[in-house]
């Protein structure tokens, strides 16, 4: 109804204009005085909600509005303190199991030959540690008696920090002139940066080749015993 009023306004408006010169336009005239002071007066309160003006101060029958400074007015009260913490809410699901994370591996090759002759363990590789961490080692190396050697000639590697802590043994009996592989493996935690050596030694006379040694650090390692 409000919407089509305006225009009903000014088609009667239209019809005065035409008529105004004559008794009948001046009687309409009349009418529409009557009808628009009315609505003019409904038009004067548009600054008003359900009849209440807003104010900044907050004052009663009024609806109070935020001041330049973001708030209400301070008639209207302080804001309380805070609440207390609420409960600990339940356990998440567990989440999805990550990727593996990155491998590293230290590789030394020495393609010799290296003569041994009976003594002391001579180190023929050496592979860093470079942190803590759990170690998965490997070494190998092929052995050659010397021909002229009558017996057998017992050959030795071992896999150590250190010539007195060992972690593995790999042994051979090499024939006069013939050629054998030794192998070893082991799998160790360190606490500290090292250095694990390959150790080899015989007791006649022989040459070394092909040495190969290998340290590959793991996010984990799961042992068995068979």
């Amino acid at each position: 109804m409000r919407q089509r009023m305006p225009i009903v306004l000014a088609g009667a408006a239209l019809v005065v204009a035409v008529l105004g010169v004559t008794p009948l336009g001046h009687a309409a005239g009349r009418g529409l005085a009557a009808v628009g002071v009315p609505f003019a007066k409904q038009a004067g309160n548009a600054a008003k909600l359900n009849g209440h003006r807003s104010t900044l101060s907050g004052a009663a029958r009024t609806i109070p509005v935020v001041g330049a400074n973001g708030k209400l007015p301070a008639s209207l009260g302080a804001i309380g303190p805070q609440g207390l913490q609420g409960e600990r809410g339940p356990k998440g699901e567990k989440g999805d199991q990550g990727g593996i994370g990155p491998s590293d591996g230290y590789f030394d090759t020495n393609d010799g030959p290296i003569t041994l002759q009976a003594g002391p363990s001579t180190r023929v590789g050496t592979v860093p540690v470079p942190g803590p961490g759990t170690y998965v080692l490997w070494g190998k190396a092929l052995f050659t008696a010397d021909p002229s050697h009558v017996n057998f000639t017992s050959s030795v590697c071992s896999l150590a920090t250190a010539e007195t802590n060992v972690f593995d043994l790999g042994w051979a009996f090499v024939p006069p002139g013939g050629v054998e592989t030794v192998s070893v493996l082991s799998a160790q935690t360190f606490s500290s940066a090292t250095a694990v050596n390959f150790y080899c030694n015989v007791n006649g006379i022989s040459t070394v080749r092909a040495i190969k040694l290998a340290a590959i650090k793991v996010g984990s390692l799961k042992t068995t015993t068979g």
